[in-house]
C-alpha cells in the first residue's frame, strides 16, 4: 500500500509539473525585466551600502529566475510542441517573445554593475558574449514578430494595446546595454559596439515612436483597452525612457569614444546633441507618466483583475526612472534630484506589490496561470 501511495504522488507530482510548464508563457519574463531594472536602480546608490548591497542580491535572484524560466520555457517547447509554436499565430502572446531579450539585458548590465567586483574582469567578458547574444536576440524578435503580424495573424486596431511595442523596444534596450558596455572596453573595441550599439537603437525607436503615436489616435477614437490589460497604457514610457537613456549614455561617452576617429573634431557637438535629444525625449516621457497615471487611476476606480501583464507597471517606470537620474547629475538639477528619489520610491513599492501578487498566483495555481488577456 506505502508503495502504490508513492508512486501515486510521483504520478500526481509529475502531472502538476508538466501542467506548470504547459502553462508557462514568455511573458513571465517581464518578472526578469522588471526585478532586473529594479536591481540596476539599487546597484547606482553605491553611497549606501545597503541599497547596493540589496540591488546586487535581487540582480544575483533576478539571474537564478531567468535561468530557471529559460529552462520551463524550453521544456514547454520538448514536451508540448505543437501547443507552443501556436505562439506563431496569437495576436497577443507572441509580443510577448521581446521580454525575454529585455530580461537578459537586465542580467547583462548587471555583470557590468556588479559582476567585476564579484567575479573580476571576467564579468566583463560574460556581459560582452551576454550582449551579443542579446542583441541577436532583439533583433530576431524586431523582424520575426512584426513579419508574423503582417502574415499570420489577424489584428484591428480597436484590439491595438502597448503590448505591440515590446518585440520593437527589445533592440533601443541591447542599444542601451551595448553603450555602457563599450564604456568598460579597450578603444580599440569601443567602435564597433557603439557603432552596433546606434544601430539597434535605430532599428527600434523610430517606429517605437510612430507607433506610440497610433497607441494615442487608438484611445481617441475607441476610448481605454479593457481593464484586462489596464497596465498595456505604461509600455509607450519603454521606448521613451529608454531611447533617452540611450542619447544620454552615448552623449557622456562619445568624446572618449570618437577621439581617435575621423569624428574627433565634432566628438563636442555630437555629446552636446544627444544630450539635447536625451532631454527631449525625456521630457516626452515626463508627460507620458502623466497621462499612464491618470488612466491607471480611472482603471482602478473599480477591480483590476491581476495577471503577468502587471509587470508593466514596472520596467518602464525603471528606464525612466534612469533617465532621470542621469539627467539629474548632468543638469545638476535639485528637481530632477528630488524628482529621481521620488521615482526609486514609488517603482520599489509597485515592484514589491506586483512581486507579491505574482508569487501569490503562482502558489494558489500550483505553477504558471495563463494570464486572462491572453485570451483577447
Amino acid at each position: 500500500m506505502t508503495i502504490v501511495n508513492s508512486r501515486h504522488h510521483t504520478s500526481r507530482r509529475l502531472q502538476m509539473i508538466r501542467g506548470a510548464v504547459r502553462r508557462f508563457e514568455p511573458n513571465w519574463f517581464a518578472a526578469t525585466m522588471g526585478t532586473g531594472v529594479v536591481a540596476l536602480i539599487l546597484g547606482h546608490f553605491v553611497s549606501v551600502p545597503l541599497l547596493y548591497q540589496a540591488g546586487q542580491t535581487l540582480w544575483v535572484l533576478n539571474a537564478l529566475m531567468f535561468i530557471v524560466f529559460c529552462g520551463l520555457y524550453g521544456m514547454r517547447w520538448a514536451l508540448a510542441f505543437e501547443e507552443a509554436r501556436t505562439i506563431a499565430a496569437h495576436p497577443v502572446m507572441s509580443m510577448a517573445l521581446g521580454t525575454i531579450p529585455m530580461g537578459l539585458a537586465t542580467i547583462t548590465n548587471g555583470f557590468l554593475l556588479f559582476g567585476v567586483g564579484l567575479l573580476g574582469p571576467v564579468a566583463i567578458e560574460i556581459a560582452h558574449g551576454l550582449w551579443w547574444l542579446d542583441s541577436a536576440l532583439s533583433v530576431a524578435c524586431g523582424l520575426g514578430v512584426p513579419f508574423l503580424m503582417f502574415t499570420r495573424q489577424t489584428h484591428s486596431p480597436q484590439q491595438m494595446t502597448g503590448a505591440w511595442l515590446l518585440p520593437l523596444v527589445a533592440a533601443e534596450v541591447a542599444a542601451v546595454s551595448g553603450i555602457l558596455l563599450a564604456a568598460h572596453l579597450p578603444l580599440a573595441e569601443q567602435s564597433g559596439v557603439l557603432l552596433a550599439s546606434l544601430a539597434l537603437w535605430a532599428c527600434s525607436v523610430p517606429l517605437a515612436l510612430g507607433l506610440v503615436a497610433v497607441l494615442v489616435v487608438r484611445m481617441i477614437i475607441h476610448s481605454l483597452p479593457p481593464a484586462s490589460v489596464a497596465p498595456s497604457c505604461w509600455l509607450a514610457l519603454g521606448p521613451i525612457g529608454t531611447g533617452a537613456l540611450g542619447m544620454v549614455l552615448f552623449g557622456q561617452i562619445a568624446p572618449t569614444a570618437l577621439a581617435n576617429t575621423e569624428l574627433a573634431p565634432l566628438a563636442g557637438a555630437i555629446a552636446g546633441t544627444c544630450l539635447l535629444l536625451g532631454t527631449v525625449l525625456w521630457g516626452y516621457g515626463l508627460w507620458w507618466v502623466g497621462l499612464a497615471s491618470l488612466i491607471s487611476l480611472r482603471y482602478f476606480t473599480a477591480p483590476v483583475p491581476f495577471n503577468p501583464g502587471w509587470w508593466a507597471y514596472v520596467f518602464p517606470l525603471g528606464v525612466f526612472t534612469l533617465a532621470t537620474m542621469a539627467l539629474a547629475e548632468i543638469w545638476s538639477s535639485s528637481a530632477l534630484h528630488i524628482l529621481s528619489i521620488t521615482l526609486v520610491v514609488a517603482l520599489c513599492l509597485i515592484w514589491l506589490t506586483v512581486a507579491l501578487r505574482s508569487i501569490a498566483q503562482t502558489v494558489q495555481a500550483s505553477g504558471f496561470a495563463a494570464p486572462a488577456w491572453t485570451n483577447n
